[in-house]
C-alpha cells in the first residue's frame, strides 16, 4: 500500500489576467479625468477673471456702475462709491431721489489709460433731453477679493454749485423748495451729482424768478450761479393800488397844500372856497430792488392832480375859478410786513 500527499481545492482555479502594457488603470483613469476637468474648470475661471476685469471691473465699468445708480436715481448707493467726497461745508437738500435729473442714451466715447493705473473715461448721455460729455478720472486701487480690479474717483462726481439767490432766501430746484442758509445775496454752496442739469426758479405772491436750467457736466467746482429774483406783475399791482388809495385820501383834503402829500399848490390870491382836488393821472409803478435784502425801491415816476378853486383878486376884488394840472413827483422805500401787507415810505 502505497502513500502519498492529497492537496485540497475549494474551487476552479483561474489565470491572473496580464495589464496590456500602456494601458492604464481604472484608478488612474479616473485621475486622469478630474484633473483634465480641474484644468478646464480653472481656465474657465482665470478667462471669466480676464473678461470681468475687461468689462465689470474696468476702469469704464466702475464709471458705468456709477452712472447707472445715477439714472436710478440711487443717492445711497453714489455716496458708497470709492472717491465720492461729501462736502460737510455745503448744503445737500438736493442730493435727493427727486431732485437729480432723468439720464438716458448713456454711452462710452473712450477709456485713455494715463499710466500708474490712472484712467480718464469719457461718457457721453442726454440729461433732462439735453447732449452732454463728461470725462470721469479714476486710479485702480488694487484687486477685489484678490482677482478683480478695484477703482475709486480720483475727482469725485459729488461736486460743489455755488449759488448767490439775490432779494429772496428761498427758491426751488427742480421742483424742490430750497432755503439759502447763508441768506440772501450770499454765496449758498450746494453739493450736486455730475452730469445734472438743475432748474433754478422762485414763485411767490409779489417776487418771481424766471426759470433757468443749469446743466453741471464737470467735475470739477462750477462756476457761480446768480438767480435773480424780480417783483412780479401782482407785486406792481398791489403797489399801484395802495400808492392810488393813498394819493386819493391827500385829493380828499380841502386845502392847497395837503398834509404829507406828493402834490400842492401855492397861489398869490386869496381863496374864497375849498380847493377841490383830483389824481388826473396815477404814476406808474416801477419796483427794483433796494441796497438792503429785503427792501424794494419805486424809482421816481410822475403823475399830474387837478386843482380847481375860487380865489379872489387881491388887486381889484374880482372872484375868478382857477384850474390846474399840477404835477408832481413820488418815490418810495417798499418793505413788507410780518403778516405780508406792504409799508410805502417815501423817499
Amino acid at each position: 500500500m502505497t502513500t502519498g500527499t492529497v492537496e485540497e481545492t475549494t474551487g476552479p482555479q483561474h489565470p491572473s489576467p496580464e495589464r496590456m502594457p500602456g494601458v492604464p488603470g481604472p484608478r488612474a483613469r479616473f485621475a486622469v479625468t478630474w484633473g483634465v476637468a480641474l484644468g478646464l474648470l480653472l481656465v474657465a475661471f482665470v478667462a471669466t477673471i480676464i473678461t470681468l476685469n475687461s468689462t465689470v471691473y474696468s476702469a469704464s465699468g466702475f464709471v458705468s456702475a456709477y452712472l447707472q445708480s445715477l439714472s436710478r436715481h440711487d443717492v445711497a448707493s453714489i455716496v458708497a462709491m470709492p472717491g465720492v467726497v461729501v462736502d460737510d461745508d455745503a448744503d445737500d437738500a438736493l442730493l435727493r431721489r427727486d431732485a437729480l435729473a432723468r439720464l438716458s442714451q448713456v454711452e462710452l466715447v473712450d477709456d485713455e489709460d494715463r499710466g500708474d493705473g490712472e484712467h480718464h473715461v469719457t461718457f457721453s448721455y442726454r440729461v433732462d433731453g439735453l447732449p452732454g460729455q463728461t470725462t470721469f478720472a479714476v486710479q485702480h486701487t488694487g484687486a477685489r477679493l484678490g482677482f478683480f480690479n478695484a477703482w475709486e474717483f480720483i475727482e469725485s462726481p459729488l461736486t460743489t454749485l455755488e449759488v448767490v439767490p439775490r432779494n429772496t432766501v428761498e427758491f426751488a430746484v427742480n421742483g424742490v423748495h430750497v432755503v439759502a442758509t447763508a441768506g440772501a445775496g450770499e454765496v449758498n454752496p450746494l453739493q450736486v451729482l455730475v452730469p445734472g442739469a438743475y432748474s433754478f426758479s422762485h414763485e411767490s405772491l409779489y417776487l418771481e424768478a424766471e426759470e433757468t436750467v443749469l446743466p453741471v457736466t464737470s467735475t470739477e467746482r462750477v462756476e457761480r450761479f446768480v438767480l435773480n429774483v424780480t417783483a412780479s406783475d401782482a407785486f406792481e399791482d398791489a403797489v399801484e393800488k395802495e400808492l392810488a388809495a393813498y394819493l386819493d385820501r391827500c385829493a380828499e383834503e380841502e386845502v392847497l397844500q395837503p398834509t404829507g402829500c406828493p402834490f400842492g399848490k401855492e397861489i398869490a390870491n386869496r381863496v374864497v372856497s375849498p380847493p377841490q382836488w383830483e389824481v388826473s393821472d396815477y404814476p406808474r409803478v416801477e419796483i427794483i430792488p433796494g441796497e438792503q435784502i429785503g427792501t424794494w425801491i419805486v424809482p421816481p415816476a410822475h403823475g399830474a392832480a387837478r386843482l380847481d378853486v375860487d380865489v379872489m383878486s387881491l388887486f381889484d376884488g374880482s372872484i375868478a375859478s382857477f384850474s390846474e394840472e399840477v404835477p408832481f413827483t413820488v418815490s418810495y422805500l417798499v418793505t413788507f410786513t410780518a403778516d405780508g401787507g406792504l409799508t410805502l415810505t417815501p423817499r
